[in-house]
């Protein structure tokens, strides 16, 4: 249903697409499952991401308020020595996150749900 994961301290939703060139049709509808969520953070991570991906996330932030961070596999294996990932919480960080609440059954998608959403998408 768009959303792939959730990183495991701070709970902010991710999806994961395994190709290269992502383009702003994905980072659309990262936006729509962002907003079904309730959620104004998350990540995408993927080989490569296009230019109109990178003004989509830009015109999304601006917007919509919505802060959607492109991670390629290449900066979670190599991240730069000058920008952390925040993907990955320093220590410091950790000691100060509270554990997120657990999501309730019936907010969870039902196995019917997933897989029309697998065949739609």
């Amino acid at each position: 249903m768009g959303i792939d994961g959730f990183a495991f301290m701070t709970h902010d939703p991710i999806q994961v697409k395994q190709s290269q060139h992502v383009g702003r049709n994905v980072v659309d509808n990262f936006e729509t499952a962002l907003r079904r969520e309730g959620r104004d953070h998350g990540y995408i991570v993927a080989f490569s991401f296009t230019k109109n991906a990178h003004e989509e996330v830009a015109r999304a932030r601006w917007e919509d308020h919505l802060d959607i961070e492109l991670v390629t596999v290449a900066e979670m294996l190599n991240p730069p020595v000058r920008k952390p990932l925040s993907l990955i919480p320093t220590p410091a960080q950790l000691i100060e996150m509270p554990l997120p609440e657990a999501r309730s059954a019936d907010a969870r998608p039902t196995v019917e749900e997933l897989i029309a959403s697998d065949k739609a998408g």
